[in-house]
């Protein structure tokens, strides 16, 4: 692994163009993806999003993280009727869906997104998300490669393409890449609440109460030890 980081940092036109690499990891072979890019907290704003009706779609994002489903959907389709070709405010819509459990709806919206706006992260992102639950694992996959081919994200962006490759190695069966992918992300975010949630959802909850439990008693002997000192 040091040795594979090496080359990474220094010699990345050594690697192949799809920063995919193959490593034994406990008796088996493993796909690991080397991470390669700048991420960043510095949004975006589209040209052609006039800057009122960017602050507009900032609100209706803050509105939806608060659970004001209604009011958040009335400003995001308020935004759409300003800027029709605004692809980030129809995938905020569709989250809003998704939260009030119309599912069906939501889906019928992702693949419609993914038509219309085929080269939005978040849209590819979703799709593959969706691919992913319907069991076409090597569709989500070919869908988000071109993805790992950028040299830049933003917080959110690479958070949503993390989360999707752990989605695609569960479903695959390899939690040693799902786990690769997480503390990719862990490095990245490391005090984002969704980290513990995944990897809960890795690990099982078994695994992590033995972890908790092994971190308990080192804690528990650490402060018997000190006890013991002059």
């Amino acid at each position: 692994m040091d040795a594979i980081q090496f080359v990474n940092q220094e010699y990345p036109e050594w690697l192949p163009e799809d920063r995919r690499v193959m490593m034994w990891i406990k008796g088996k072979p493993t796909e690991l993806f080397l991470l390669g890019w700048e991420v960043n907290g510095e949004p975006e704003v589209p040209m052609n999003v006039p800057e009122d009706v960017w602050d507009k779609h900032t609100r209706a994002t803050e509105l939806l993280q608060e659970g004001q489903l209604e009011t958040a959907k009335t400003m995001l389709r308020e935004v759409i009727a300003a800027v029709p070709d605004f692809p980030a405010a129809y995938n905020h819509l569709t989250l809003a869906y998704q939260m009030e459990g119309r599912d069906e709806e939501a889906r019928a919206m992702v693949k419609d997104l993914y038509a219309r706006f085929p080269d939005y992260l978040f849209a590819r992102v979703a799709m593959a998300q969706l691919l992913t639950q319907e069991k076409r694992v090597e569709e989500a996959r070919t869908i988000l490669d071109p993805l790992l081919r950028r040299r830049r994200f933003h917080f959110s962006e690479f958070r949503a393409v993390a989360q999707a490759q752990m989605a695609i190695a569960l479903a695959e069966g390899s939690q040693e890449g799902a786990r690769h992918w997480l503390d990719m992300w862990a490095e990245v975010e490391p005090d984002h609440p969704g980290i513990l949630q995944w990897r809960l959802r890795i690990e099982g909850p078994d695994r992590m109460l033995k972890s908790l439990k092994e971190l308990t008693g080192r804690f528990g002997r650490q402060k018997g030890d000190r006890r013991g000192l002059p």
